[in-house]
């Protein structure tokens, strides 16, 4: 295929491939031709193969009778590539080529094409091209297709890397707000007047907030990412939403909110992940609260229907309602109805969007019902099998103990980077009795835990040098301090973090941020369920 000259021989019939050769090469799936570019201009395709009529989308008739219909086809944005190194090639001493192009077919449709083709010189003193044509679009789409995965796959990597580091990074000093204010408010620093007490408590109460707006963030992107596991369970219903109102109870009693529950005697159980059911119920009334005016009402109804296998949550409120304008947008994330409001009331436009998401990874559905006015009712419906009720499945309360010096002198190896974090968790355990000894990497860590044989060993897992997964992958190796109780201390809380420190050998896993109580009555779990005959 030449743009020398166009002048052809019609309907030439092959004078080298003749007989049995001639059927092989009609039988072959890509396109076989010879092309000869004669001495005096005249080119031709000498043979080409019935398979152009499918590849090439033209007849061999056609071809023979217009050499230059073959060339034409070529796609325009590959066009100019083809002729430089095709025209090369002619002319050149090189005698192999491979052309990858695209084909433009007279259906529309565009192919690619990898054609191989070898040169000789003919006795007339013109160029004999011997070619062969393949359709290698699937081959070519299974590439980019997998390119595409690759690509997705890494982009999903650092995502995820990019998550991790955030939730480290955010946590962290929201830790060390949190439990500095809970040191100081429980007099580890010595005793406070009650003005400062009050403003711990409006610091405990902004940190608390912060942490809530980060927790959405970052689950709306473990959502988006494709992250967020749920670990489903049988969850009991009526104390799960008694929970859940009680979160606003002050709010409610301070807005003088008439509250109201109902539930039906068969919605006992539901198959759930607690935490996110929860977030789900908690997020919908938090806005029932919000948006109802003082002196009205909010109220939470559960409903089950046994023929359907469904079990509704419904949030209602006698507030000031949605437009049908604005609940087309409602569940988008960062979208918030009142904007025009929003020193009145305060949020980020994600709950909605995470209720949503949450509900949808149960496999169930949310609705809204409101007008302008007149309140609105939010519906979640959720699969649902009655089951009996068991004795296993009663709730446990578990009660954090006050603080006490409790630590009688015991030694604890806290593996940190954070000087505000050491600084926080060192200053409580010390003056709960306990023997605090630091390292700042996981290196250190296993220094200090052959040397000083702790009792227990408070981990973090994001620390420069070794990591604290690694480095608990060590301790359980070595004799010394392969029982020693392991207490996972981590902002990074993404899905697998848990799974990850506990397959490695933590004991136990605290995420950050987390109450200073709650982190002395852990050690002090973990500390009586030790074994007795560790190693000296």
């Amino acid at each position: 295929m030449s743009e020398h000259d166009t002048r052809t021989h019609p309907h030439s019939s092959p004078e080298l491939i003749n007989g049995n050769l001639r059927k092989l090469l009609d039988s072959v799936p890509g396109v076989v031709y010879q092309y000869e570019i004669g001495a005096g201009g005249h080119d031709r395709f000498a043979y080409v193969s019935p398979s152009c009529s499918t590849i090439w989308g033209v007849t061999p008739e056609q071809l023979y009778a217009d050499a230059a219909l073959a060339w034409q086809r070529i796609h325009p944005g590959d066009v100019d590539e083809w002729r430089r190194q095709f025209g090369a090639f002619v002319e050149g001493a090189q005698t192999r080529l491979t052309l990858e192009y695209r084909l433009a077919r007279p259906d529309g449709e565009t192919r690619w094409i990898e054609s191989t083709i070898i040169k000789d010189n003919t006795a007339a003193g013109g160029v004999m091209l011997h070619g062969v044509s393949v359709d290698h679009t699937d081959r070519r789409r299974t590439a980019e297709l997998k390119a595409e995965n690759e690509a997705l796959a890494r982009a999903a990597k650092l995502k995820d890397e990019f998550l991790a580091s955030m939730s480290h990074e955010l946590r962290t000093p929201l830790t060390s707000i949190l439990g500095l204010t809970e040191a100081l408010s429980e007099g580890v620093y010595g005793d406070l007047q009650e003005m400062q007490l009050r403003s711990l408590k409006t610091i405990t109460s902004s940190a608390r907030h912060l942490l809530e707006l980060i927790n959405d963030i970052l689950d709306l992107s473990k959502v988006e990412a494709g992250m967020l596991e749920l670990q489903t369970e049988s969850v009991p219903v009526a104390p799960m939403c008694e929970m859940a109102l009680l979160f606003f109870k002050p709010t409610a009693f301070k807005k003088r909110l008439r509250v109201n529950f109902t539930a039906e005697p068969e919605a006992q159980f539901v198959t759930a992940d607690p935490r996110r059911l929860k977030q789900i119920l908690v997020n919908l009334l938090g806005n029932a609260v919000k948006f109802t005016p003082d002196s009205g009402s909010v109220g939470l109804e559960v409903s089950s229907d046994a023929a359907a296998g469904t079990i509704r949550f419904s949030i209602w409120d006698t507030g000031i309602g949605i437009s049908p304008e604005d609940q087309q947008r409602l569940f988008q994330p960062f979208v918030q109805v009142y904007a025009g409001l929003s020193k009145q009331f305060v949020g980020t436009g994600l709950g909605l969007s995470l209720v949503k998401k949450m509900t949808e990874l149960h496999g169930g559905t949310v609705t809204v019902e409101s007008q302008p006015g007149s309140g609105a009712r939010f519906t979640v419906e959720l699969p649902w099998q009655p089951v009996a009720a068991r004795k296993n499945d009663t709730p446990t309360t578990i009660v954090t103990p006050p603080p006490t010096r409790d630590g009688s002198g015991l030694r604890v190896l806290l593996v940190e980077d954070s000087e505000a974090v050491i600084r926080m968790v060192t200053d409580y355990l010390r003056v709960r009795g306990y023997d605090v000894t630091l390292a700042r990497n996981g290196r250190m860590a296993l220094e200090y835990a052959f040397e000083t044989r702790p009792d227990i060993i408070l981990m973090d897992g994001r620390m420069p040098g070794m990591n604290g997964i690694d480095a608990i992958k060590l301790l359980r190796e070595h004799p010394i301090t392969a029982a020693v109780p392991i207490l996972a201390v981590t902002a990074q809380a993404m899905a697998g973090d848990r799974e990850k420190m506990l397959k490695a050998g933590a004991t136990d896993y605290l995420s950050k941020p987390f109450t200073l109580r709650a982190l002395a009555a852990k050690v002090a779990q973990l500390l009586r369920a030790q074994p007795t005959d560790l190693p000296e």
